[in-house]
């Protein structure tokens, strides 16, 4: 008898949990929802400690990635109606994966994605991209059908177009070309409003939601908007770095101090990102630097003119890029920067103490930065 009492008293228990259960499950899905829907950020979020210090003639302008001032097109973004809205099924829909909390409704004003995104991408490992890349040009197509690729090509490879030539565009470039230059090349040539820079990108997979992108893009009025990242070695980036610029010192933290749709706010993001064409082409990438610094110097341009960043973690990109150093890497998917590399980086925004955020460490003199100056680095910031 004392034995089936047991057991009545935990089944008992257990009823009892499992209605606490969904009470909770049902509360955080209203919550969910709510954060979810209402709508644009206001200005009253302003929270970071890493400040931007622009020298004018005047006074000393500051940004951070909370802080920085919206365009005055920003009422214009968030009434533009383009991706369908989202409904959130709750915490145990999608079993056993449970990658499908959140799914898009069907509207009457949804535009196709094919007719609002360009792909670009430049060919750097061409083993590499016809063992991944080239295959998964058809998982995308499938999810997407009739989005336009535009794949920056070397001269000098080779390879089968012929699958491909519906959707996928070439555009041959030489060796003396950099990166910056080919991606404005192409850019430019762009009819779509929005074009997903591809960088370092490995292949397509079901990670990549770029109607969750536009929408977060429209609702946060954000000039660019990225996804974490997982290398070839299977390690994940959340990809948000926050930046400090303080007397003629430039430091490169990973995190993030503030979130808002369960997306991140940044001051620079490492890998593909969504922007407006627009914007792409009035603000092209810089044609004298090579690899990483062509995307840190777009971004700071970003920041100097009061633009922000977002990162929605919950949109992964799959990329290729070199071992992580193995004594500090915070946020992986870094790899060492050599001194002359950063030369024409540092010259022109005028660094003479720069860290980065995988702990890198470099000091510029005078006569390297050829600015005939005679000045101390800054504080630690």
């Amino acid at each position: 008898m004392e034995g089936a009492q047991r057991i009545i008293n935990v089944t008992r228990i257990v009823d009892e949990l499992k209605a606490a259960i969904e009470i909770v499950d049902d509360i955080r899905t209203k919550f969910n929802i709510a954060i979810r829907d209402r709508g644009p950020a206001t200005d009253s979020y302003a929270m970071t400690s890493e400040i931007w210090g622009q020298k004018t003639q005047n006074s000393t302008q500051q940004f951070s990635a909370g802080n920085i001032p919206r365009s005055d097109k920003s009422k214009e973004h968030v009434k533009s109606r383009e991706v369908c809205p989202e409904i959130f099924h709750g915490t145990t829909h999608g079993y056993p994966f449970y990658d499908t909390g959140w799914e898009m409704t069907n509207c009457s004003y949804g535009v196709p994605v094919s007719k609002l995104v360009t792909v670009v991408i430049i060919v750097s490992d061409m083993d590499i991209y016809e063992r991944r890349f080239m295959p998964s040009i058809v998982t995308l197509q499938k999810a997407y059908p009739g989005l336009k690729i535009e794949m920056g090509v070397p001269y000098h490879v080779k390879m089968d177009y012929t699958f491909m030539h519906n959707y996928v565009s070439t555009v041959f470039f030489s060796s003396e070309e950099n990166m910056g230059k080919v991606l404005n090349r192409i850019i430019k040539e762009i009819k779509t409003p929005y074009t997903f820079v591809a960088t370092d990108l490995l292949e397509f997979t079901k990670d990549i939601n770029f109607e969750r992108l536009i929408r977060e893009m429209a609702l946060l009025n954000v000039s660019v908007i990225g996804g974490a990242t997982r290398d070839q070695d299977g390690m994940w980036s959340l990809n948000c770095h926050q930046v400090a610029f303080r007397n003629y010192t430039l430091v490169y933290k990973p995190g993030y101090h503030e979130s808002m749709h369960s997306c991140v706010f940044c001051n620079v993001t490492q890998g593909p990102f969504l922007s407006r064409t627009e914007q792409l082409q009035s603000l092209p990438f810089s044609e004298n630097l090579v690899g990483q610094l062509v995307q840190r110097d777009y971004f700071f341009h970003l920041n100097v003119r009061g633009q922000k960043a977002l990162v929605c973690p919950d949109v992964m990109f799959h990329v290729i890029t070199g071992k992580p150093i193995p004594v500090a890497r915070p946020e992986g998917n870094l790899i060492p920067v050599a001194r002359p590399q950063l030369l024409d980086f540092v010259r022109k925004w005028h660094v003479h103490r720069l860290v980065l955020e995988n702990g890198q460490t470099f000091e510029f003199s005078c006569e390297e930065l050829k600015t005939g100056c005679s000045v101390r680095t800054g504080n630690k910031v």
